[in-house]
Parts: structure tokens; sequence; C-alpha cells
């Protein structure tokens, strides 16, 4: 099995840059959306909690297994920043 950065595939509800930037323009422009583009914000939203609730519970993993905070600000494991 593989191991780093390059072996690890994000799941399907990681949030691309591209809808990063889709949930930022929609959270400035709420008063003024659609019910669709409501809609659309809440499943971005969501995701976007679960990412980055994965992003810290992959990061805790990873500095368990390299041993501390110290040795890395990138995990050599999981590529977690």
């Amino acid at each position: 099995m593989q191991s780093g950065p390059e072996a690890w595939q994000p799941p399907p509800w990681y949030l691309t840059a591209q809808q990063i930037q889709v949930l930022q323009n929609l959270k400035l422009n709420k008063t003024i959306l659609t019910p669709q583009q409501l809609i659309e914000l809440e499943r971005l939203e969501h995701n976007f909690a679960i990412m980055v609730q994965h992003q810290k519970v992959r990061r805790r993993v990873c500095l368990q297994i390299e041993g501390t905070a110290a040795r890395s600000s990138f995990c050599a494991v999981c590529g977690v920043a």
C-alpha cells in the first residue's frame, strides 16, 4: 500500500477550490439568493463543516503517528497541513 500525500484521495464531499469560492460568494449574497441558491448554500456549508472536521481528525491522527507537532507542519502520512 502506498503512503504519503500522493496516495490519499479526498472523499467526494470534500470541496474543491472552486466550490469554496462559490460558498464564499453565496454567503456574501445570502440576502438576495433564490431558493435554489439557498439550498446550494446549505449543502456547501454542510460539506465544508464535515470537511474541516475530517481534516482536524486526520491531522490529530497523523500527529499521533508522527509523534509531535513540532516535527513538521505537513503530515507525511496523509498530506494534511
